[in-house]
């Protein structure tokens, strides 16, 4: 039922080990796995990571043709043949349930949606938080770390708002793809990831669905998990942080989404004091 797509570079090994495993330990079993591996041959932990890649024999790997995350999930795309794609990042991890629970809500007849359904995202972040030296006693640490964790997807209030909202909802909430999952059709009647950007693809690929008349579901179930960590894409200083098309589109679209927003009569209180946030 479904091609779950794996991007990889200089993945940590030990989250990219929790990533195959959350794979491996899913409950529904209907899927194909595909790595699309774009790390250099010299770095110093390639062979590591190819002798634990080597541990899942049910895996498809790929070396990448080209280079940048968008690159890697079009050429996976382009080879599967599953009527549903699943996007799951090497650094993040999804809990046991995800795939049947997301099965059981594509399923459901009474969600208004055949492309995009998503659910919610937990982030677990390390913060380091600086202290007086003076202050931490004998062992003369500097710093104390904390694990910070957040729910940074949990969009259920789209689920009720006419789809010309969704437009520009998702231009400023966007989906964290390691817990979407979208139809093949949906995926081919666009040109995939824009493939010049590593930041803002994924907003404007939703959004590129979205104008085909579709709209987006939200599953109301924990069911995948972001990790942060210093090698991570946006963590980079060499990363460019905000896709102007993005912007662009945001600038396109909002007068639409303001103009549905106060004339469209069938919106109770409490859904405009939901997506009023969302306009500018």
């Amino acid at each position: 039922m479904f091609d779950i797509i794996v991007p990889t570079f200089k993945t940590p090994l030990n989250l990219l080990k929790k990533c195959l495993d959350s794979i491996h330990n899913q409950i529904y079993t209907e899927y194909k796995v595909w790595i699309c591996d774009g790390t250099p041959h010299e770095w110093k932990r390639y062979d590591a990571m190819m002798q634990l890649i080597g541990q899942y024999p049910n895996v498809e790997y790929v070396r990448q043709s080209g280079k940048g995350v968008s690159q890697a999930r079009n050429q996976i795309i382009r080879m599967g043949n599953h009527p549903y794609v699943a996007f799951l990042d090497s650094d993040d991890e999804w809990d046991m349930e995800y795939l049947i629970n997301m099965k059981e809500g594509i399923d459901n007849p009474n969600h208004d949606t055949d492309a995009i359904w998503f659910c919610e995202v937990k982030e677990t972040t390390l913060n380091l938080e600086k202290c007086n030296l003076l202050t931490v006693g004998i062992d003369e640490r500097v710093a104390i770390e904390q694990t910070i964790e957040r729910i940074i997807q949990s969009y259920e209030p789209i689920n009720f708002l006419p789809p010309e909202l969704h437009l520009a909802f998702h231009l400023k909430a966007p989906i964290w793809f390691t817990g979407a999952i979208i139809k093949r059709e949906a995926l081919e009647k666009t040109n995939l990831f824009d493939e010049s950007y590593q930041v803002g693809e994924d907003t404007l690929l939703i959004h590129d669905i979205l104008l085909q008349g579709y709209s987006t579901c939200f599953i109301s179930f924990l069911g995948a998990y972001r990790n942060t960590h210093s090698n991570q894409l946006t963590q980079r200083e060499d990363t460019k942080y905000w896709n102007d098309k993005v912007e662009e589109r945001v600038k396109e679209y909002e007068p639409l989404a303001l103009e549905t927003f106060h004339n469209n009569k069938s919106l109770t209180p409490m859904q405009k004091k939901v997506y009023q946030p969302y306009l500018r």
